[in-house]
C-alpha cells in the first residue's frame, strides 16, 4: 500500500510540476503510472473493507482473528465485485468529466474538433460502462446475500 502511495505521488509530481518542463511522452508515463498506483492503492483498500464485510480465511483465538489462509483473506466472497464495481465506477467518472469538457468547449466555441472527439469518445466509454455497472452491482448484490448469515 505505501509503495503504491509513493508511486502515485511521485509521478503526480512529474505531472503537475512538469509540464513544459518534461517531454510529452515523460507527461503521458507519469499519467500511466498515476492511473497503476492508484488501481493499487484501491485492491488494497478494498480488501481489507471486503474482509470486514465477507470475513473469511481466519479463526477466532481468545477473542482475537488470527489469519489462517491470506488468499481466502484478500480474495474473499465480495472482493472481486467490490473491485470490479469501483474501478468502473471511477472510469464512469472520467468519462463523465470528459464529456462535460467537451460539452463545455462545444458551448464556448473553442477546440470544435477536439472537443466533438472528447464527447464522441467519452460517450462510446459510458454506453458500456453504465450497463456493465448495473450488471456488477446486481452480481454483488447476489453474492453479497448468500454469504450473509
Amino acid at each position: 500500500m505505501l509503495t503504491a502511495f509513493f508511486l502515485e505521488a511521485t509521478f503526480l509530481g512529474v505531472m503537475l510540476f512538469g509540464w513544459g518542463r518534461v517531454p510529452n511522452w515523460l507527461q503521458v508515463f507519469a499519467a500511466v503510472m498515476v492511473a497503476i498506483g492508484t488501481a493499487i492503492s484501491t485492491f488494497w483498500i478494498l480488501a481489507a473493507n471486503s474482509w470486514m464485510q465477507t470475513p473469511s480465511g481466519h479463526e477466532i483465538a481468545d477473542g482475537v482473528a488470527v489469519p489462517v489462509d491470506w488468499w481466502a483473506i484478500i480474495f474473499n466472497a465480495s472482493f472481486p465485485y467490490r473491485l470490479a464495481h469501483m474501478l468502473n465506477a471511477s472510469y464512469l467518472t472520467a468519462g463523465f468529466v470528459v464529456l462535460a469538457v467537451g460539452a463545455r468547449y462545444i458551448l464556448a466555441d473553442r477546440h470544435p474538433d477536439q472537443a466533438r472527439t472528447m464527447m464522441r469518445m467519452s460517450l462510446y466509454l459510458l454506453a458500456v460502462l453504465a450497463p456493465l455497472q448495473l450488471l456488477i452491482g446486481d452480481q454483488h448484490g447476489s453474492t453479497r446475500s448468500s454469504t450473509s448469515r
